[in-house]
């Protein structure tokens, strides 16, 4: 294993819907930390899967990204071969990289506004899924225990759709990528 002296080339990646928010630059400020600096770091996009906030892209706009990421993954593992340095930092990120910080300190307790709806049917996939354990079956319903990552796995892998956050995620579509299939998860 390398010792953090050794290693002298980092580099990152963050998938986003439209823009990676704070994400590229909260892991240089990270290394900085540790007197290391990011010398490249790259933003994909994806399809989006906030559900709270946005629909997900109709299928034919979901292939559409899906294509430009491979073409842009391409380029990442070519200027990452070379070594070379390009950071797609932007204002913007670092401004919602400090809010993020804010943000994240209430992110566990935001798990109040879960439900489910009448077509919940005590599958317990929601429990099996959450990466943190913050679900646990009581009375054949989901409880959250407040400290969720908001993930969204429970609400996108719920096979009746009956997770809601709010009202905002009533009637929405849940987003699954195509690559992964729940057992992959499990």
């Amino acid at each position: 294993m390398l010792s953090t002296t050794q290693i002298n080339y980092i580099y990152a990646i963050a998938t986003c819907n439209d823009f990676p928010g704070g994400a590229l630059h909260i892991v240089n400020k990270i290394l900085k930390k540790r007197g290391k600096k990011l010398n490249a770091g790259f933003a994909i996009r994806m399809p989006g899967n906030y559900v709270p906030m946005y629909a997900p892209l109709p299928k034919a706009k979901q292939e559409e990204r899906f294509d430009t990421a491979k073409i842009k993954v391409i380029e990442i593992t070519n200027v990452v071969r070379n070594r070379q340095g390009k950071l797609e930092l932007s204002l913007l990120g670092r401004l919602l990289s400090l809010m993020q910080k804010r943000n994240n300190q209430k992110l566990p307790e935001r798990d109040n506004k879960f439900w489910t709806d009448e077509n919940c049917n005590s599958c317990s996939i929601c429990e099996k899924i959450c990466p943190v354990q913050n679900i646990e079956m009581v009375q054949g319903r989901p409880k959250w225990s407040h400290k969720c990552q908001q993930c969204l796995a429970c609400l996108h892998w719920c096979p009746k759709a009956s997770i809601q956050v709010g009202k905002s995620t009533i009637g929405r579509a849940r987003y699954q990528n195509p690559e992964i299939k729940l057992n992959d998860l499990l």
